[in-house]
């Protein structure tokens, strides 16, 4: 089955000295791809063995991610390897180990005194990027029910924490400090943080929206604060 490979990133260089005591380097990739606690974890007469973890912070899935990686130490002995990593889902840190093999032990030597190895690193994904999965949301009446049935329970539930809610809005306002907010369906008061500040400008009464902000207070049971929401899916 033919692969689809597409570059999402030219190589990085970082340098490590090449004693028995490395430091370990953390490269970013991309916004969300980073490789963690890099390292030369051995090298001897038959090569250098790099190792490390790849960090997915997005909320996407990747299907296949390949890492290229090249050495240098000197004029012709620069060598590529490509390391293939599998089902790389959101929020998972994966392990990899990379083996540069037949090194000249004089380079290593060298080069481990008095200067340092070099290794780029980049990436590819195989296949299309795939799209991230839209969160799931709680009607804004239905959050509001719950805090009539029994408040106590839902701000155990609620309070405090980040949740994503869909409405119409009803209004669009600014408090006495200037901060922008919606209110949906006249249950649900939308701070909006201050980066999502153009929504309140660029919305109208009557848009449907999901949102997503931090659980503030429930006011007599008529609404519910929302504190830095930003629109999401």
């Amino acid at each position: 089955m033919k692969k689809l490979f597409k570059v999402m990133c030219i190589a990085l260089v970082v340098s490590f000295v090449s004693t028995a005591a490395v430091k370990a380097a953390d490269i970013i990739l991309s916004t969300d791809l980073f490789l963690t606690d890099v390292s030369i974890a051995d090298y001897d007469n038959n090569g250098i063995i790099i190792t490390g973890n790849l960090k997915n912070e997005s909320n996407m899935n990747y299907k296949n991610i390949l890492i290229f990686s090249n050495l240098d130490l000197a004029a012709g002995e620069d060598q590529a390897k490509f390391i293939e990593l599998d089902n790389i889902k959101a929020g998972r840190v994966i392990p990899f180990k990379c083996i540069f093999e037949n090194v000249n032990k004089d380079l290593l030597i060298s080069y481990g005194v008095v200067g340092k190895i070099k290794i780029s690193f980049g990436y590819v994904y195989i296949g299309e990027k795939p799209k991230p999965k839209p969160e799931e949301c709680i009607y804004s009446f239905d959050l509001m029910d719950e805090y009539k049935a029994n408040e106590v329970r839902a701000a155990n539930k609620y309070k405090g924490k980040k949740v994503a809610v869909e409405g119409t809005i009803t209004s669009i306002q600014e408090d006495m400090f200037g901060n922008a907010y919606f209110v949906l369906d006249n249950v649900i008061v939308a701070m909006l943080r201050s980066s999502s500040r153009q929504l309140a400008v660029d919305s109208n009464v009557g848009d449907f929206i999901q949102i997503k902000g931090t659980v503030d207070m429930c006011l007599l049971q008529l609404n519910l604060t929302l504190l830095e929401c930003y629109q999401i899916n």
